[in-house]
């Protein structure tokens, strides 16, 4: 007689493969290590189904010599691939049937042979942080990566410019460019200026910390399909920002932005109505904001063609919405606010050209009044969700001094 596993055995061996995919596909993540383990199916299956390999992450032992006898233990097909500090002599044989399938690759502090890019040919995404190349003659690179939209990259204190070097020569359709850490040599602000000249043509965002040298050197690069950029902050609280006239003037050269990111930025009044005169064209606005000193930071506000803004308030006093705002934003949908004060009707008269806005939030806020909310929601027509999160009310009207509430519409 049958035993149980038999029969079901017998069962599972007629079902097609695309069912297959949909069983492994409903599991969790965290289970799919389990099943691979235990369901002879499941390697098969995931070697021709691109959602699951996606879904698994390839971790390569820390601090260990890769050689080219190296036998991955029981390795499923994946899409992504981290190896950390880790020094890999030879790709040997082990490389190539696993980075014919990888789409993405970390690499962080590890030495490296160049034909771990080469056997990658569909590699999308690729992050080097502090990285060598292991080379024993001169560098020979006959190859590119044709797919490769976006790259992380930083040179540390043991990286190598080399890898830069390679960079250029392999980048053929970059789109995203993100430059990790600071600058602190002349060697690497000329390696990151020619790594975006090299695709300038492609390019269509970049993210980095804006150092007046960097400004002034990207400045003499042409880009004419960049769309987004961010500005981001060294660390919480540093005191070397940009002024406005450097923000504006780079800003203002690159007329095709469409999304803009700033990290703790001062003097909020005058980088905004800066941004709105010099980039007519803005659907999506993100600004971390430390010191709010200006009493009328949001007192005027026209942005024609913008759709979503963000205004974060870290340090340092309220956001002011007040008698004296006036916003021209037409167009805009999205409206997150997070450390205001919303005084009167003054959110009201912000929002008052703002008919099609659809999503609201606001969160570590001050209101003077409960009342003032039922206001500003009858007020915005177009309104689906309102999401309220920690709101304090400085005039007790019969309402919690805290609120937490979250309104979805139809």
């Amino acid at each position: 007689m049958e035993t149980e596993n038999q029969i079901l055995h017998e069962a599972s061996s007629y079902l097609p493969s695309e069912v297959w995919e949909k069983i492994f596909l409903y599991l969790p993540t965290d289970q799919l290590g389990s099943i691979r383990q235990t369901c002879h199916y499941f390697k098969n299956v995931v070697r021709h189904c691109r959602a699951l390999r996606d879904r698994i992450h390839l971790h390569f032992p820390k601090h260990q010599v890769l050689k080219k006898g190296y036998t991955p233990h029981s390795a499923p097909p994946a899409s992504t691939a981290f190896i950390m500090h880790t020094t890999i002599e030879d790709t040997g044989l082990w490389w190539s049937p696993m980075g014919v399938m990888i789409t993405e690759l970390v690499l962080v502090a590890c030495e490296f042979p160049l034909d771990l890019l080469r056997l990658t040919p569909k590699l999308k995404t690729l992050t080097l942080r502090d990285v060598k190349l292991r080379c024993s003659g001169p560098l020979e690179v006959n190859f590119e990566l044709r797919e490769l939209v976006k790259l992380a990259v930083e040179v540390g204190r043991e990286g190598d410019l080399a890898v830069l070097i390679v960079l250029e020569q392999i980048i053929t359709g970059l789109k995203v460019l993100e430059w990790i850490g600071k600058i602190s040599r002349s060697s690497h602000l000329h390696g990151l200026v020619k790594l975006v000249a090299s695709a300038q043509d492609t390019l269509d965002e970049l993210v980095f910390h804006p150092h007046s040298s960097i400004i002034v050197a990207l400045l003499q690069l042409k880009l004419p399909k960049l769309k987004r950029i961010t500005f981001k902050a060294e660390y919480f609280g540093q005191k070397n920002f940009l002024d406005e006239p450097e923000i504006a003037e780079f800003v203002r050269a690159h007329p095709t932005i469409e999304e803009l990111k700033m990290d703790n930025k001062p003097a909020c009044n005058k980088v905004l109505s800066q941004i709105g005169h010099v980039l007519p064209q803005l659907k999506r606005f993100d600004m971390q904001v430390l010191f709010a000193n200006e009493q009328n930071a949001m007192a005027s506000l026209t942005m024609l063609h913008l759709q979503s803004l963000n205004l974060t308030n870290l340090l340092g006093k309220w956001l002011q919405f007040d008698s004296n705002c006036v916003g021209n934003l037409p167009s805009l949908k999205e409206l997150h606010l997070t450390g205001v004060q919303v005084q009167g009707e003054g959110l009201e008269r912000f929002l008052h050209q703002s008919t099609n806005l659809e999503y609201l939030s606001i969160k570590q806020s001050r209101f003077e009044r409960w009342s003032q909310l039922p206001a500003l929601a009858l007020h915005l027509k177009s309104l689906v969700k309102l999401e309220l999160d920690n709101i304090v009310f400085t005039i007790n009207d019969q309402c919690p001094l805290k609120l937490r509430m979250i309104f979805q519409g139809a």
